[in-house]
């Protein structure tokens, strides 16, 4: 597990001072870089060729401008061409949201999706949990 802080800023408000619900995937986006740019794969954070497929976002509770703000990330499951970050945001004590990410390994000339290489799993499993785990 990964977990990253996050300020929320006034900017991010709508007119009722909840986060606006298009800033959860930011946040997101900022904790799966921040994994990659911890873990430092084998063929480095600007030429790990991975794309998002698929995301989807649960949004549990309000969010809201001042309390501090926790990402945690996870993979929670490798297979052979991808992974699926799992992902939640807190507030406080609460939940309130949680997203999973289909991330492609890709072949930059063809364009296409392949195999993700041997020297690049380690750093994968290493972030293993369970699946709908609290994190």
């Amino acid at each position: 597990m990964f977990e990253i802080t996050i300020k929320p800023r006034f900017c991010e408000t709508d007119a009722r001072g909840h986060i606006n619900n298009t800033v959860l995937p930011v946040w997101f986006e900022q904790g799966r870089t921040e994994v990659f740019l911890d873990n430092n794969p084998p063929h480095g954070m600007p030429y790990w060729p991975v794309m998002i497929a698929r995301i989807e976002i649960d949004y549990l509770e309000q969010t809201f401008y001042r309390p501090e703000t926790r990402v945690r990330s996870g993979v929670e499951k490798i297979s052979t061409r991808s992974f699926i970050f799992y992902q939640q945001i807190w507030q406080g004590e609460k939940m309130v949201a949680r997203a999973r990410s289909v991330m492609v390994y890709l072949d930059m000339q063809t364009q296409r999706s392949t195999p993700i290489p041997d020297d690049v799993r380690p750093a994968l499993v290493a972030l293993l949990i369970s699946p709908d785990a609290i994190l």
